[in-house]
């Protein structure tokens, strides 16, 4: 099975095998939409990547959730 959501009071860690598939989940606009249904916000400053495996020395190209980078 595959969990690509993981949720816990008020955080949440979306899991991709790659950087672009992780943006893409960002692009759907779900989070977005979801945090508004649920007039939620995501803090951009506080968010981050983490990268796990064999590629832990490369350097993230920046996300984007919205118009905010996610470093």
């Amino acid at each position: 099975m595959y969990y690509g959501c993981l949720l816990y009071a008020d955080d949440i860690v979306l899991l991709s095998p790659s950087v672009n598939g992780l943006q893409l989940m960002l692009d759907i606009g779900l989070c977005l939409r979801t945090a508004a249904d649920l007039s939620l916000q995501f803090n951009c400053s506080k968010s981050h990547c983490l990268v796990i495996g064999r590629a832990v020395d490369v350097k993230l190209q920046s996300l984007l959730l919205g118009d905010n980078h996610i470093h």
